[in-house]
């Protein structure tokens, strides 16, 4: 079983700079695809989390003309042949993966070896999440993946950094985490039962 690795971000730090401007450019890029949904006549989007737009629900109306048939979820996209909705949905805003965040701070994102390399964590390598007030970013501990990993391949090492925690980052554990969590709850159950 993979070993998970608790990281509370220094809010004095770069790392919590740097991922409070990424959740600005996010939340301004969602804007834009809200105000873009609206204006097609679509009542959502979908997408890959952090990523532009890929199809448009169109549950209470039509989509616009040269647009596929709505499927089993009212999810449309222009046809191939509509470069110029193409170049609408290109054009939209598209801030960085967490995954590119992370990256840019010094987290690995793979294992490598001459025998080829393993992502760390599956499809999304690192998770983000505030609790109460404090901004965690969770992944597999690729610090115990490394040591386990040159078990089999002797010459592995990681895609970024030798298995140190970057700067602006404090090593946590899980029970922290989740008493952070409680803690969190309880402040918004007594908030909501005061008022």
């Amino acid at each position: 079983m993979t070993e998970k690795l608790y990281l509370a971000i220094d809010p004095k730090g770069p790392a919590y700079k740097r991922l409070m401007d990424w959740r600005k450019e996010l939340l301004d890029a969602e804007r834009v695809w809200r105000d873009y949904t609206k204006a097609l006549g679509a009542d959502t989007y979908f997408c890959f989390p952090y990523c532009a737009p890929t199809s448009f629900q169109f549950v209470s109306g039509k989509p616009p003309a040269n647009w596929t048939k709505p499927d089993s979820r009212y999810a449309s996209r222009p046809k191939k042949t509509n470069k110029a909705a193409w170049a609408e949905l290109e054009a939209l805003p598209q801030p960085d993966t967490l995954d590119g965040v992370a990256a840019s701070l010094g987290l690995p994102e793979k294992l490598l070896s001459e025998n080829g390399w393993r992502r760390l964590g599956g499809f999304w390598v690192w998770s983000l999440a505030w609790v109460g007030d404090q901004l965690w970013i969770v992944g597999e501990d690729f610090r115990a993946s490394l040591v386990e990993y040159r078990q089999h391949h002797p010459d592995g090492k990681l895609d970024r950094g030798d298995g140190e925690i970057p700067p602006g980052f404090i090593v946590s554990s899980k029970a922290r985490y989740d008493l952070a969590a409680a803690q969190a709850a309880i402040e918004r159950e007594d908030a909501e039962t005061s008022a």
